[in-house]
């Protein structure tokens, strides 16, 4: 950039950015040329100067802002002197300018579009795309109706479940009876930031997808109890471990708050809008301590919304303190009512998406689970290979060693098992149950 500015007549930098606030406070750090960065990537608009003066704008997501920027720009040329022109330009006339000085003053505002009335001619444009979009979304599925017969015969519209608000009780000082109804929530400044109805339901939809499918694989004398499920060890050992589903924030793209009310129904489109990424779900056997290391990286950006806020299923309860050091936050954690404890070399299987799997967001903890899945290749029997799935690896899914058995685990994709989840249900309930809460 300095080469820019000085050889090629470059008087304005401009950086387009798509990445985390804290990284374009870097960018502007280490390079103090730029004059100005408009990013991208944080959900919430966001406005600041550095300490050289480097304007940073953020206009949120969907076009609800509209940021604009001006910049008023003083130019001061410096000319040669005729003894430094016979030195260094050889005494030709038209190259007497030393140098620009640039003195760059930005204003800046940020637009709500909430009032703004569409403009017909791109309604027409955006139906145009919208109809291609709603082709491509039934296409997403198409591949998999040949396996899943609750998706035989669906069209966008069609309804999957009805939403039945149920009252989340609770005591006021002792005495007293509360009630709160709870929307469905999708709204991204809240499921990166804490607990949301929506989470709730996508790790259960997994957690219960895992267990339909260990109890529709096994005899009835050998069928797992609720969250707990039996897991062969490398020397033919049988043990009983612990299940749990977790589902990251960012995931959710929907943005929506859904009305409350006693019709309120969720559609095909709904999910196959607010779930848009293809990740399908895989399989992670992993020890106490590194289950606590995840996590406690899912939240390291509390309080700044991230994407990689870990959302969990009914059966774990985790609180932690948003104001202690990262990496220290998590104050108790249990999982089945029985407390996590780190350094214990207890195991956890988690059901979570092959992305956290390989340790996105940063969340590079998971990458010391194991995926207890054998390759889809092996026999059935003791002569087979033992080659493992990669967290890494795309696919089908491979087999699951169930006491003599391998059972053939189909690793879906996480639209998928709740569209599953929710026509089989016809009626959900939400509530918000203190499963990641916070304390001081």
């Amino acid at each position: 950039i300095s080469t820019l500015k000085k050889e090629e007549g470059v008087h304005i930098v401009v950086a387009l950015t798509h990445v985390h606030t804290h990284q374009d406070e870097l960018l502007v750090k280490s390079i103090p040329e730029i004059d100005l960065v408009l990013g991208g990537h944080d959900h919430d608009p966001v406005s600041f100067q550095s300490l050289n003066s480097t304007l940073v704008l953020k206009c949120g997501q969907n076009g609800y802002w509209v940021g604009q920027v001006d910049l008023d720009v003083e130019y001061e040329v410096m000319m040669m002197t005729l003894q430094e022109e016979k030195v260094i330009n050889g005494g030709i006339p038209e190259q007497r300018i030393k140098q620009d000085s640039v003195q760059i003053y930005p204003s800046w505002y940020m637009h709500s579009t909430r009032r703004v009335s569409n403009d017909p001619m791109i309604d027409n444009i955006v139906l145009k795309y919208r109809t291609k979009a709603n082709e491509e979304l039934m296409n997403s599925i198409k591949d998999e109706k040949e396996d899943e017969p609750f998706l035989h015969g669906l069209e966008l519209d069609d309804t999957l479940a009805t939403i039945v608000q149920p009252l989340n009780h609770h005591d006021d000082d002792g005495g007293g009876g509360g009630s709160v109804i709870v929307p469905l929530d999708t709204r991204s400044a809240e499921v990166r930031r804490r607990e949301t109805t929506s989470g709730n339901l996508i790790a259960d939809a997994m957690l219960s997808y895992y267990f339909d499918f260990m109890n529709d694989n096994t005899d009835n004398n050998e069928r797992s109890t609720p969250y707990t499920t039996t897991m062969t060890t490398t020397n033919k050992e049988t043990m009983d471990i612990d299940v749990l589903a977790m589902i990251n924030g960012g995931f959710i793209r929907g943005d929506r708050l859904y009305p409350i009310d006693t019709t309120t129904t969720i559609t095909l489109f709904d999910i196959l809008e607010e779930l848009p990424f293809p990740r399908t779900c895989t399989l992670l056997d992993i020890a106490d301590t590194h289950l606590l290391d995840g996590l406690e990286q899912q939240l390291s950006s509390i309080p700044t919304a991230s994407g990689a806020f870990p959302h969990v299923s009914n059966n774990v309860r985790l609180v932690y303190n948003p104001k202690a050091k990262v990496g220290s936050r998590i104050v108790r954690m249990s999982v089945n009512g029985c407390v996590v404890e780190r350094g214990k070399g207890k195991m956890y299987r988690i059901i979570v998406t092959d992305f956290v799997a390989s340790g996105g967001d940063g969340c590079s903890a998971w990458c010391f689970g194991l995926n207890p899945l054998i390759c889809n290749d092996t026999n059935d029997d003791d002569g087979g290979s033992d080659e493992t799935i990669s967290n890494k690896e795309d696919g089908d899914g491979g087999r699951l060693q169930h006491g003599n058995k391998r059972l053939k685990f189909v690793q879906r994709k996480i639209s998928t098992i709740v569209i599953g989840y929710l026509r089989s249900k016809r009626e959900i309930a939400l509530k918000l149950e203190g499963r990641v809460a916070t304390c001081t």
